[in-house]
C-alpha cells in the first residue's frame, strides 16, 4: 500500500461484542460477510503481533477504521484463549458511507462502489502485512547462490569426517572380513575394542556438534532470505548450504557470512552480523 500508513490500537481481554448502529448499513453488512478470515488473521498477526489468532471476525467497519475481534491463545496450551480486539485506522480514510434507502437502484450501486473500494483497501493492507511478516527481522540482502569451499581447512574437515564415518561403518558392517580394508583396520586402527568405542564416541560428539551447526545454519539461511528463492527449501542453495554445513561444520557458516558481506559491499549497505 505504497504511500499509505496504517495506524492501529488494541484492547486485550475486553473485546467489544456489541456492534454500533452503523454496522446495519447495507454496504457494511454485505462486505463484512465476505471478508476472508485469513485476511483478518494476517492483519492482526502483523500489526498486533498476534500469536496464532483464532476465530477472527469484523467487530466494526467504518470509513475510518476496522476493528478485528479474535481469540488470542496462550503459548501454554492448557489455558483457554482470551478475547481481544485490534483496531486499524484507514490512512487516508475511505469515502463516507452512501446515504439512501435500501432497494433504490442508485443507492445499491453506490453501496457496491463503496464495498469495492473498501475491499481493495483491505487487500492492499493484507499484502503489506504479509510481506512484513515474511521479511520481519531478516537481513537487508538475499543470498542467491552456494559458494564452494576454497581453503584447505574446509576440505580437511570434510575429508576427516567422511573418512572417520567410512571406517566406522566398514568395520561395523564387514569387520576384519572386509576385502582389502578389513585387515588394515584390524592391524593398525581397531586393534582393541576400546579403540572402536573411542572412535564411535568421538563420531557421536562430532555428529551432535554438526547437528547444532545445521540448526544455526538454517537460521542464517532464513535470515538471508534463501528460503524465498524459487527453489524453496527442498532443493537449490538452501539444501546445498545445509548439506555443506552438515559435512564441514562452522566453516560453511563462515562462508555464507562472507557471501552476505560481499553482497552488502556491492550494495554499499551497512554490515549486520548474525549471532
Amino acid at each position: 500500500m505504497a504511500g499509505k500508513k496504517t495506524k492501529s490500537s488494541s484492547t486485550s481481554s475486553a473485546a467489544t461484542t456489541s456492534k454500533p448502529a452503523s454496522q446495519n448499513h447495507l454496504a457494511i453488512r454485505r462486505l463484512t460477510d465476505e471478508i476472508p478470515k485469513s485476511l483478518l488473521k494476517t492483519l492482526v498477526t502483523h500489526h498486533n503481533n498476534a500469536y496464532d489468532p483464532k476465530e477472527p471476525t469484523v467487530g466494526e467497519l467504518t470509513p475510518t477504521h476496522i476493528r478485528i475481534d479474535y481469540l488470542q491463545p496462550y503459548r501454554e496450551v492448557y489455558y483457554n484463549p482470551f478475547p481481544t480486539s485490534h483496531t486499524l485506522q484507514f490512512e487516508p480514510p475511505l469515502e463516507p458511507l452512501p446515504q439512501g434507502k435500501e432497494g433504490d437502484n442508485g443507492f445499491d450501486e453506490l453501496c457496491w462502489t463503496w464495498e469495492h473500494a473498501c475491499s481493495e483497501r483491505l487487500k492492499e493492507m493484507e499484502k503489506v502485512a504479509a510481506e512484513g511478516i515474511v521479511l520481519k527481522d531478516r537481513a537487508d540482502i538475499q543470498v542467491t547462490r552456494f559458494v564452494w569451499p576454497s581453503d584447505w581447512n574446509s576440505w580437511r574437515a570434510l575429508s576427516f569426517f567422511l573418512i572417520l564415518t567410512g571406517i566406522i561403518v566398514i568395520w561395523i558392517v564387514g569387520g576384519e572380513d572386509t576385502p582389502f580394508v578389513g585387515p588394515l583396520l584390524a592391524n593398525y586402527v581397531f586393534t582393541t575394542r576400546k579403540r572402536l568405542d573411542y572412535a564411535v564416541m568421538a563420531h557421536t560428539i562430532i555428529i551432535l556438534k554438526k547437528a547444532n551447526d545445521v540448526l544455526k545454519m538454517r537460521e542464517d539461511l532464513r535470515n538471508y532470505r534463501v528460503d524465498l528463492l524459487p527453489e524453496g527449501r527442498f532443493r537449490g542453495p538452501w539444501l546445498t548450504w545445509l548439506i555443506a554445513c552438515a559435512l564441514e561444520g562452522p566453516k560453511a557458516r563462515e562462508r555464507l557470512a562472507k557471501e552476505a558481506e560481499r553482497l552488502r559491499a556491492e550494495k554499499r549497505l551497512p554490515s549486520k552480523k548474525t549471532n
